[in-house]
């Protein structure tokens, strides 16, 4: 079962920036930021980001030679 991601107000994250980097580097989970009560933003820490950053690299570069195939 996928696990429901921890939800903060924006201004918890102002008031303890340095301890919410904190929560999220150690549980290595997702961050929801929420702002006037709708989700804002998603804090993850660097090794949680880091695969999926390389993974969309690769798509990207997979299109762009997709592309360049297709225009000879």
């Amino acid at each position: 079962m996928a696990r429901v991601p921890d939800i903060i107000p924006i201004s918890d994250l102002r008031q303890d920036a340095a301890g919410t980097l904190q929560r999220v580097n150690r549980s290595k989970q997702p961050l929801v930021i929420t702002q006037w009560g709708r989700a804002a933003a998603v804090l993850l820490s660097g090794d949680a980001y880091r695969p999926g950053a390389r993974e969309r690299q690769m798509r990207t570069l997979r299109a762009r030679g997709a592309r360049e195939l297709r225009a000879g």
